[in-house]
């Protein structure tokens, strides 16, 4: 099979990804959705880039460096960006749609969940995986002399 832009990027089942929950979807869940799928590619993508930061510092590529770490803040400021989206929900609708997530976000959000919530929704990951590993990552970048 040749390759095509769909089958590369296996678009079928990344698109597929969106399921809603059983029973009634509220509009909005399908933004809140893919803008936290979203930000989680985002957070693995940033923990790829430190890890190749790690490498290019330990090499002392600082031209590389310096522009890996342009990508990372470019990638960051695309995360705080993503917040804008999320607000055009409009307050009426993320109440009325909070109650169906509740169970799923908010017991994670709090830690209030013994299952730990999200991090079993997501792929077995969740944003604090991310942030753990992204602390732990920027702590062994060689610090500069």
């Amino acid at each position: 099979m040749p390759v095509t832009y769909s089958n590369y990027l296996q678009l079928d089942a990344l698109l597929s990804l969106q399921q809603p929950r059983p029973g009634e979807l509220e509009h909005d869940e399908t933004l809140f959705v893919i803008i936290h799928q979203v930000y989680e590619l985002w957070f693995k993508e940033v923990l790829h880039e430190l890890d190749y930061l790690q490498k290019l510092l330990r090499s002392n590529d600082t031209p590389l460096a310096a522009a890996t770490l342009k990508r990372i803040l470019t990638i960051l400021k695309t995360l705080v960006a993503q917040i804008d989206v999320l607000e055009t929900i409009t307050p009426l609708n993320f109440l009325a749609s909070r109650q169906s997530r509740r169970s799923i976000f908010w017991h994670f959000a709090t830690g209030s969940s013994p299952a730990a919530g999200f991090s079993r929704i997501s792929s077995g990951k969740s944003s604090s995986f991310w942030a753990r590993r992204l602390v732990r990552r920027l702590s062994d970048i060689p610090k500069a002399v």
